[in-house]
């Protein structure tokens, strides 16, 4: 009796850490689907950009915000 509780308990565990993994999993390709997203946008706003109006300020903002889209 107690050998059959023992390996019900770690059947339990093994479906928890599995179900936990994936979760995790799932959390993070939603992550980086936002990431991708996120970059593709910003590079439609930096083709659209009228340079003949571009001020340094928002040449260097917007090359942090690429750089931290990359980094995350």
């Amino acid at each position: 009796k107690t050998d059959y509780r023992k390996k019900m308990f770690t059947w339990a565990r093994f479906l928890w850490l599995t179900l936990l993994l994936n979760k995790l999993i799932r959390i993070r390709v939603h992550a980086e689907i936002v990431f991708l997203v996120a970059i593709v946008a910003v590079s439609r706003k930096i083709i659209i950009l009228d340079y003949k109006k571009l001020t340094p300020n928002l040449l260097f903002g917007m090359a942090a915000i690429i750089v931290a889209l990359g980094i995350g």
